[in-house]
């Protein structure tokens, strides 16, 4: 199976169309991980790696850290982790329903 790119829209429309369920959840997962980004002001994300007719998702953290000195940088990276496991709890919280 080739890759697909969930960044593209015309690929999620489609997706979307075949897997309206699936493609709805993911949104869902997305809305947590932007919502989260947004308030604890950190950039977290969900990628998507696929092969095989197999897709997975990652949830991972961006920290610039250009001219930080380590304690800025440490505190910078629990920021993120904690954003990280909010996000990871909420999700899993949304797959049981």
């Amino acid at each position: 199976m080739k890759s697909v790119d969930f960044a593209n829209s015309q690929f999620r429309r489609e997706f979307g169309k075949k897997f309206p369920l699936v493609m709805k959840k993911l949104e869902e997962y997305e809305k947590i991980v932007s919502d989260i980004s947004l308030v604890r002001d950190v950039n977290i994300e969900i990628t998507y790696d696929s092969s095989e007719g197999e897709t997975s998702l990652t949830l991972r953290a961006k920290i610039e850290e250009k001219g930080m000195d380590l304690k800025s940088k440490l505190k910078a990276i629990e920021k993120n982790v904690a954003a990280l496991k909010e996000a990871y709890k909420k999700i899993e919280v949304l797959q049981r329903t």
